[in-house]
């Protein structure tokens, strides 16, 4: 083997060595990088969504503001009821459902007024369900309610034990003008 093949080879070996060398460094760098790109991806996706949700709840401040709401009931809104009509408006679903929800109680908050000014209140009901399949049916009679306008907010329930009877609170809010 001459020199000049001798140098050749080691030349080689050299990068080789070297290639591999910065391989090993850059691979965590390399790996961040990748996560850090995807993680930003997430987060414009979700601002994205949020940008989506804040323009629809804008559009509709513009048009109450404006007076141009076509696709919202007011009447619900307009109707002044008591808090025992609400109460026994709880209670009857209740009572029409006997084995599937068994009232413990419910409480009422004062009526104060909000940014659009409505009237609102804050009610807790505690209620026994005998299956998740039950607290689901009443969620969905709550948030249905012709008489009533009501939302559900912070919500969770023991999904964990669904088989046995189970103790929920169920937060509401309750709206009128």
């Amino acid at each position: 083997m001459n020199n000049n093949s001798k140098y050749k080879f080691l030349t080689y070996l050299f990068l080789l060595l070297s290639i591999f060398v910065i391989f090993l460094f850059s691979k965590n760098i390399y790996m961040q990088m990748t996560q850090n790109i995807k993680q930003k991806d997430a987060l414009v996706q979700q601002l994205q969504e949020k940008n989506e949700q804040y323009q629809k709840v804008s559009k509709i401040k513009s048009d109450i503001d404006s007076g141009q709401v076509k696709d919202i009931d007011f009447d619900k809104f307009l109707s002044n009821f008591s808090e025992d009509e609400l109460i026994e408006y709880f209670y009857a679903y209740a009572n029409n459902n006997p084995t599937k929800i068994q009232v413990q109680s419910i409480w009422l908050s004062d009526w104060v007024y909000n940014e659009f000014w409505f009237k609102e209140a804050k009610v807790d009901i505690n209620a026994v369900f005998s299956t998740e399949k039950d607290m689901l049916d009443m969620i969905t009679f709550l948030q249905n309610s012709e008489k009533y306008n009501l939302f559900i907010h912070e919500f969770t329930y023991p999904f964990w034990n669904a088989a046995t009877p189970f103790s929920v609170n169920i937060p509401l809010k309750v709206l009128y003008k």
